[in-house]
This record gives C-alpha cells, structure tokens and sequence, in this order.
C-alpha cells in the first residue's frame, strides 16, 4: 500500500514548500531580501527608507528587520 506525501513528513510537507506563491508573497519577499541586503551593506538608512514605504503599502510588519534596523 502506498503512503501519501502528507503522512510521510511532520513538518513542512515537499508539496507545501514548493507550491506555487502568490504575486503578493513573491513581493514581499523580494522586498524582504532587499532590505536585509542594505542592512548587511551597511546602508542602514536606505534600508529604513524602504521599509517604512513598504509599511505604507500595506507591507506585512516584520519583526526581524525591526530588530535589525
């Protein structure tokens, strides 16, 4: 009898980490990098520049990057 994916893994099933994301995801999470990227730079005001635009687009609040800023 064959297992489905589902019972095989615990936690992060193969099928939910590689489905398909939405355009919204995709943004935030290029959006996400390029932040941490100013922030690894140095670029540090840039960074804050970005996010607080992000913010004011409706951009999810991310508690690492305030952490980091």
């Amino acid at each position: 009898k064959e297992k489905s994916l589902g019972s095989e893994f615990a936690v992060g099933e193969w099928g939910r980490l590689n489905s398909p994301r939405s355009r919204q995801n995709m943004a935030q999470v290029g959006i996400n990098r390029a932040i941490n990227a100013l922030i690894d730079v140095g670029k540090k005001t840039q960074a804050k520049e970005l996010y607080n635009e992000a913010l004011n687009y409706g951009f999810n609040r991310n508690t690492y990057i305030e952490k980091r800023l």
